[in-house]
């Protein structure tokens, strides 16, 4: 009975979560319910298994994974359905954030979502831990739901070729199990002290009162969650209810189309954006095509740049859309030239010739023109 109850308050929990894995939590229930036990060694197998996944160095970069189910706190569910806990990657990023031997983090993310409830508060604290070093999310191959949540938090949000994100909304579900306790013979008697203590038991059909009480807490939770993807992503709340599906997942392609990530790369290519070199004969090839011949692409760029600015020297103030236009072509993030071009345009609009405005144009300048001509390797 134990693991039955457990898994009434699995149900009536909220969920951010594709449903399909659901299913293998339940499995993972019903199986401990039934009176099944794994051996000390499969338990070791998958602890020790997850060990070796936690936080690890490339360099001055480091790899946060956030794989599998998000529940709140890590215990053995969480180990035998291949996931995770928020407050394990809050320890584990808080760590990162402090080590001042890490210079980049990048979380790479393949989950189909979990509990809603403690994500908040995790995504609130990766959103204001943004500046105090860069931070990515790469998605691979998928964010559903509660790890798309996370991933918009980040600086910037990547998804692999293959990758699919998306699946934004809230639910939970009302077991009634009386006619099956029926007809193995047992009878519930629920004794209690308040009026709505039980409101909304699985001894019972669910009324309609608990029903609101429950679609309310939903609703809550999906106004809170498309709040945290507006702010994340830099965009409307309306953007995000009639652009970002509503539910629905998407392949990477319409991800990028849709302004719900900021490029497509693969994880190694993101390493080696960030200076760790997965594989350094290819990259030396890389590097020797680029020196030898700059694409049309870039030189187009380029020279879109410097237009901008020569316009910007006549004593124009041109729109900073057209400076965020370039930026997006030359693959920058939507945070990133979001804030390159507002700084440009305040700069333009400083009539007191600020100093540190004026620096600020010049470095998104000279980042710019570094992209534009192939180079993306961050400093760090």
């Amino acid at each position: 009975m134990r693991y039955m109850n457990i898994i009434m308050a699995c149900a009536a929990e909220p969920w951010a979560l594709e449903k399909g894995k659901l299913v293998s939590v339940a499995q993972f229930l019903k199986f401990k319910a039934a009176g099944g036990q794994y051996s000390a060694e499969e338990v070791a197998r998958v602890t020790q298994k997850r060990a070796r996944e936690v936080t690890k160095a490339e360099g001055s970069v480091a790899v946060l994974p956030i794989n599998g189910v998000i529940g709140e706190r890590m215990n053995l569910l969480d180990d035998i359905s291949g996931g995770t806990s928020s407050e394990l990657i809050g320890k584990q990023l808080s760590s990162l954030l402090n080590d001042t031997s890490v210079k980049a983090i990048i979380a790479r993310i393949n989950s189909p979502g979990g509990v809603a409830r403690s994500i908040q508060e995790l995504g609130d604290d990766i959103y204001n831990a943004r500046g105090i070093k860069p931070m990515v999310a790469v998605v691979d191959t998928c964010a559903a739901s509660a790890a798309y949540w996370l991933a918009t938090q980040f600086d910037e949000v990547i998804v692999t070729p293959s990758g699919q994100a998306g699946s934004i909304g809230v639910y939970t579900i009302h077991e009634d199990i009386s006619e099956m306790l029926a007809k193995e013979g047992i009878k519930e008697t629920l004794i209690y002290s308040g009026e709505y203590k039980v409101m909304g038991n699985s001894f019972e059909p669910l009324g309609d009162e608990a029903k609101t009480k429950m679609q309310q807490n939903v609703d809550e939770l999906a106004a809170a969650f498309v709040r945290a993807v507006a702010r994340g992503r830099n965009v409307s709340l309306s953007e995000v209810n009639d652009r970002f599906g509503q539910g629905m997942m998407f392949n990477a392609d319409e991800l990028l189309e849709r302004g719900m990530v900021d490029t497509i790369a693969t994880f190694a290519d993101t390493l080696e954006r960030f200076g760790v070199q997965t594989n350094p004969a290819l990259s030396r090839a890389k590097a020797g095509a680029q020196a030898s011949a700059v694409p049309d692409d870039a030189k187009n760029l380029s020279g879109r740049l410097e237009d901008w600015a020569r316009r910007v020297n006549a004593g124009e103030i041109p729109p900073p859309s057209e400076l965020e236009a370039i930026l997006r072509d030359a693959g920058a993030s939507k945070t990133k030239r979001t804030l390159i071009a507002s700084r440009a345009l305040a700069s333009l609009r400083s009539e007191s010739g600020d100093d540190e405005a004026e620096a600020a144009l010049a470095d998104a300048f000279a980042e710019l023109r570094q992209r534009a001509m192939g180079f993306t390797i961050p400093k760090l």
